[in-house]
């Protein structure tokens, strides 16, 4: 019986990616198609068989670790599911995250200073040498968790916060000043 209800599962999970083999089916895919088949209106008995199937399919038959998500992960993925980001993006975002987290020795990132993270980015660019793009897309998953997952200023400068609370005015007055004169 139990075989029966997890190989529906899995076959749910092949068709809602279009008929796709299991074994091309990245685990990110299917924890996002979990998500997915929570918000739809289904009992919490077939939620749970869909979900122990598929991942009866990732651990044992795969061999692949399904790893426990912690709450602040666990709500950026949420706001990144609210704003409809791909998956992909959300996996790219989150890896970045996750990167920043182990360079402090997996300190959370709510704990981390702006001069801890522009640090990070400098260590990105100039240590590692890391491609242009590769720093915008760490950049993007980390001002997004800040800005909008944690509601956290961000800037790695600290210029736009300063010119939004008008410290910058004074300069700003002389410089018009000077070029009218």
């Amino acid at each position: 019986m139990t075989q029966k209800i997890y190989l529906r599962a899995v076959r749910h999970l092949s068709r809602h990616y279009a008929g796709r083999s299991p074994e091309l089916i990245s685990l990110d895919e299917a924890k996002h198609y979990l998500r997915l088949k929570g918000k739809t209106k289904i009992s919490k008995s077939a939620l749970l068989s869909h979900e122990l199937g598929v991942r009866f399919l990732f651990e044992i038959t795969f061999g692949k670790t399904w790893k426990p998500v912690s709450p602040l992960r666990q709500r950026m993925i949420e706001d990144m599911d609210m704003k409809g980001f791909s998956v992909r993006t959300q996996v790219s975002y989150v890896r970045s995250v996750a990167a920043l987290c182990k360079f402090y020795d997996n300190r959370s990132p709510k704990l981390l200073t702006d001069e801890e993270i522009r640090s990070y980015f400098v260590h990105l660019k100039v240590k590692r040498k890391l491609a242009r793009q590769t720093v915008t897309i760490a950049l993007s998953g980390i001002k997004f968790l800040y800005e909008t997952t944690l509601k956290r200023d961000f800037s790695l400068t600290g210029n736009a916060s300063r010119w939004r609370q008008g410290l910058f005015r004074g300069r700003q007055k002389n410089v018009s000043g000077a070029a009218q004169g």
